[in-house]
């Protein structure tokens, strides 16, 4: 609970038609957009330059770089310290500049706010293996981060394979974020790409974009050494950052029981180069550290929700051209999923038909790939490759298993001792 009524408020300007191309001074009204408690900046100690973690959260929640200034365009001294806090007013206002930018020609503000309701639709407690259209999902997440939760190393068996956007967001949702959020990188296509995935356990899963985040640096407004952090790191290195957003999730035997170790531990990341591949990239990242952040400095959600209403229903929208082709993808998906799903239901009551033989259905579900653009051989490679990796995950899983969740608990154990 707050015990200081000392705080930060920053403002940032909006266009009132919602249109970042529009640079007529008239049209840019500014607007409180986040309140930081003082007292909570200096419990969380999530930057040791706190001016430049409230530069890069500004910048998260609205899609858009700047700079954080005082008023009038007072400068601002982005390297005080934590300490430097104690010494403010009781209500200190800053300002965030977007920078404007040369795009085709055109001047434009780069601005793409998050959706207020990034997190709110998320579901918990359920691992994305379920679902039909992510059958391999969970797998390819998995096997990239380890075999292990990657904020705490909790065994897969208490793990979800996370979905930083969330699945039912579907793919035109996550298009559309990393194809504005993200200038110059590929646009993630689809909902179940890896990339968009991370490998959780159960309690982180279901405070992922709430009250915990992860703070990938250096980023544009901080470096790797303006973080707190727990341990020994490198100064100038890539860091990911494990952050708790709420204080009462401090106290450690809070933050050990969800994390395994302190707040600002570095997560895990893979160490082959073409397991960062698939990686998550920094817009991902970003935007679910944007939606701890709204829901924490925000301020009521409705209010946030009513300020960046009117640019939200002006983004542009998909061309016809491109709803027909994720049209397209997403029906087929549906089709192979469907006749997959249906297919290993009834493999597993059959009894009276061979192994290498094709009973009538086999014919269907083989009719439903063909017309899915899935050829015979293609059908045939894949079912290769699925019991393949079936077999394999079922040796990899009875082999490794029972000495994860011994090793872990041993761990636990220990750490309970000391």
């Amino acid at each position: 609970m707050s015990t200081s009524s000392k705080v930060v408020h920053v403002s940032t300007q909006l266009p009132t038609d919602g249109n970042p191309s529009n640079l007529v001074l008239d049209n840019w009204v500014w607007k409180r957009c986040l309140t930081f408690p003082v007292d909570a900046l200096t419990a969380l100690k999530f930057s040791n330059k706190p001016y430049k973690w409230i530069r890069y959260a500004a910048g998260v929640v609205l899609g858009a770089e700047g700079t954080l200034s005082r008023g009038d365009n007072e400068l601002l001294d982005l390297e005080s310290d934590l300490a430097s806090l104690d010494r403010l007013p009781d209500t200190t206002d800053l300002f965030y500049h977007i920078d404007i930018f040369t795009e085709e020609g055109v001047p434009t503000r780069r601005l793409f706010p998050l959706d207020p309701d990034f997190a709110a639709s998320r579901m918990t407690g359920t691992s994305t293996a379920d679902s039909t259209r992510c059958v391999n999902f969970r797998a390819e997440v998995m096997q990239r981060d380890g075999d292990g939760c990657v904020a705490t190393g909790m065994p897969p068996e208490i793990c979800d394979a996370v979905h930083l956007v969330a699945h039912c967001k579907g793919d035109e949702y996550i298009q559309s974020l990393t194809r504005h959020r993200q200038r110059g990188a590929d646009v993630i296509e689809e909902i179940d790409d890896t990339r968009n995935g991370l490998f959780l356990c159960k309690n982180l899963h279901a405070a992922l974009g709430k009250g915990f985040a992860i703070l990938k640096t250096p980023n544009f407004a901080m470096k790797t050494e303006d973080v707190v952090q727990v341990g020994t790191e490198a100064v100038g290195t890539t860091r990911y950052t494990a952050h708790l957003f709420h204080v009462k999730y401090l106290p450690s035997e809070v933050s050990g029981g969800l994390l395994g170790r302190p707040p600002g531990s570095a997560i895990q990341i893979p160490a082959r180069g073409e397991d960062m591949a698939s990686w998550p990239p920094d817009v991902l990242f970003d935007a679910v550290y944007a939606s701890a952040i709204s829901e924490h400095f925000g301020g009521p959600m409705k209010d946030l929700r009513e300020l960046l209403e009117p640019f939200q229903a002006l983004m542009p929208k998909e061309d016809a051209e491109q709803k027909r082709l994720n049209e397209e993808r997403l029906e087929k998906k549906r089709k192979v999923a469907e006749g997959d799903a249906e297919q290993r239901k009834r493999h597993a009551r059959r009894s009276n038909t061979g192994p290498h033989e094709m009973d009538s259905m086999d014919t269907v579900f083989s009719l439903w790939h063909l017309t899915a653009g899935i050829s015979a051989d293609m059908l045939a490679k894949q079912r290769e490759e699925m019991a393949t990796k079936e077999r394999e995950a079922k040796i990899k899983s009875r082999r490794e298993s029972a000495a994860k969740v011994e090793s872990w608990r041993g761990s636990v154990s220990t750490a309970g001792a000391a």
